[in-house]
């Protein structure tokens, strides 16, 4: 939810591992890390125009803005060894974001001689939170015959960010004695899952040849929202949606993939050669509205 910054950051950072045999079939390893990011940046902006045929005029600006933003991470595997020929393998992660932020902009563009001309004053503020959680189970199958394995991946995610702004903007222009306004709340939000698997199986070919197959069928779907609601000039409560700045758009995204791949590797062992072949049907269908 936050890209590059410029400014003065302070960051408060700490995290640890830890790993395990909790007996001899099960391996554990995971992860915590945790990040607090405090972004400040503050500017003042002096311009001076010179014009021949009209008196100079110049620009002033002050802007200030703060972000902060603060990062969960959760990492695990787990190894369960079934036996001499199965294992499973499990691993979870998890993100936990949120994110506050302002900013002010106040700017006069005057005439040399003091006169103003115009104003800006514009005060924004957001507040996000979003989490994101990724599950992958790998099951492994070793058969008799050396060469022959069977093995199936799964793995789901998640997502889901939440958001809430604040925009108001004022405009002055002193020589038409007009001011122009922009008071608007918008409420915004993303979801998505994954669900996608892959089955191989693989048969060994001669003495130093491997055929494997695999189907991989994915499943996705997304939604986002943002509605923008314009303050009411009478009483002052968001209830005015701008249907120019509010959109909602849902997609689904399927997909069905078989291949199979040739492998050849030489007595030595120091050269591999692949060769495959992939055939994917997919299908996405969407829907827009506002």
């Amino acid at each position: 939810m936050v890209g590059q910054q410029g400014g003065i950051s302070t960051t408060h950072a700490f995290g640890f591992n830890y790993s395990d045999q909790w007996s001899n079939k099960v391996k554990f390893s995971g992860s915590y890390f945790f990040n607090a990011t405090n972004n400040v940046n503050r500017s003042e902006t002096a311009r001076t125009y010179f014009s021949r045929s009209e008196t100079a005029t110049k620009y002033d600006e002050r802007t200030e803005s703060q972000n902060k933003n603060i990062n969960h991470r959760i990492n695990m595997r787990i190894e369960y060894a079934i036996d001499s020929n199965n294992s499973l393998f499990f691993t979870p992660k998890l993100t936990v974001q949120q994110n506050n932020q302002f900013s002010i902009t106040d700017g006069t563009n005057a005439l040399t001689v003091g006169n103003v001309l115009s104003g800006l004053s514009s005060d924004y503020k957001a507040k996000s939170i979003g989490y994101n959680f990724s599950g992958n189970v790998l099951y492994q199958h070793k058969l008799k015959k050396e060469g022959r394995t069977f093995s199936i991946d799964l793995t789901g995610t998640t997502n889901n960010n939440t958001g809430k702004a604040n925009l108001l903007s004022l405009n002055t222009f002193t020589t038409i004695a007009d001011t122009v306004s922009l008071d608007q709340y918008t409420e915004s939000g993303t979801s998505n899952y994954t669900v996608s698997g892959n089955i191989a199986y693989t048969e060994p070919v001669g003495q130093f040849g491997q055929m494997q197959f695999n189907y991989a069928p994915a499943y996705t779907w997304n939604a986002r929202e943002k509605n923008t609601y314009d303050a009411d000039t009478l009483s002052g409560e968001f209830t005015a949606l701008n249907n120019q700045l509010s959109s909602n758009f849902d997609n689904n995204y399927m997909s069905h993939r078989v291949g199979a791949t040739y492998r050849l590797r030489d007595r030595a062992d120091k050269m591999n050669v692949a060769i495959g072949t992939n055939v994917q049907y997919a299908l996405l269908t969407g829907v827009q509205s506002n």
